[in-house]
């Protein structure tokens, strides 16, 4: 299993990704990760979850509901999950209702990434995944570069 966790926008837009066999440890690892990273204050905190790349994922409905991140719940932030597989699809969004998030599933990163900017007015303009600000680079597949 392969993750990565990382800022998208400092402070407020937090991107973790999961690949590979993911077991419910892993998850709970990355899910410290981005605790770990969320401003302990009231700052709206949004957790984009890329799951494109999972080969196996656990299936435990309540021991992957324990290790969710709690960062939506500061400041009222969005988990946005994002899987074209449907039960991948389908498990996300039962573990999120599971845990009362605000949530939602896309189909690919930027149109999480554009979904954000229609709900938070706050956010500056966000930058395509696998550009730095200021970049507009598209991979010719039309997955943001970076991306497996």
């Amino acid at each position: 299993m392969s993750n990565e966790v990382t800022w998208h926008l400092e402070g407020q837009v937090i991107y973790m990704r999961l690949s590979g066999m993911v077991t419910v440890e892993d998850i709970k690892q990355a899910s410290e990760t981005v605790t770990a990273m969320a401003p302990a204050e009231s700052t709206r905190v949004h957790l984009i979850v890329d799951l494109r790349d999972l080969q196996k994922f656990p299936t435990q409905l309540k021991e992957l509901a324990s290790v969710i991140p709690n960062i939506p719940r500061r400041g009222n932030g969005w988990l946005l999950f994002v899987s074209q597989n449907a039960f991948v699809r389908f498990l996300s969004s039962t573990l999120a209702q599971m845990a009362s998030r605000r949530m939602k599933v896309f189909d690919d990163p930027q149109a999480a990434l554009d979904f954000l900017q229609l709900m938070d007015a706050d956010l500056p303009p966000l930058h395509p995944f696998g550009t730095t600000p200021g970049e507009d680079a598209t991979h010719e597949s039309g997955l943001p570069t970076g991306a497996s």
